[in-house]
């Protein structure tokens, strides 16, 4: 997926402050040596274009840019144990959390029921741009 079809995507989707926000994105993304994202760092980068609703906006892209078609970040899922430990947890894990109101990881020794506020998302670099 190259950049032209990315910014195509989005304007689909949303307005002209989207496809503003999702190029620069893409700049951020294309620029950074690193590969994990947080959501407070896109909506940083974005932050110089001063939209009224930033925090939509980079939702929009976001959402475009994860989609299997662009594939340019991947939304994962991590929890912060009691330790200070971060640990990959797949979305399988978290729907059976909410269903049984409980995290059971095997490598933990006992239910975590307060894993709600021990888990974050995080946006991994994919595809090229």
């Amino acid at each position: 997926m190259n950049r032209q079809q990315a910014i195509e995507a989005i304007k689909v989707f949303g307005s002209s402050d989207d496809v503003a926000c999702c190029g620069l994105l893409l700049d951020y993304i294309e620029a950074k040596s690193k590969k994990i994202y947080y959501y407070s760092d896109f909506v940083e980068a974005v932050s110089a274009l001063h939209l009224d609703d930033a925090i939509q906006n980079v939702q929009r892209c976001l959402n475009v840019l994860k989609s299997k078609r662009l594939s340019v970040l991947n939304q994962e899922y991590r929890y912060l144990d009691d330790d200070g430990v971060i640990y990959e947890v797949g979305v399988e894990d978290l729907q059976a959390a909410y269903e049984d109101g409980a995290l059971n990881l095997e490598w933990r020794n006992q239910p975590d029921s307060d894993f709600a506020s021990k888990i974050y998302i995080v946006f991994v670099a994919g595809a090229e741009v």
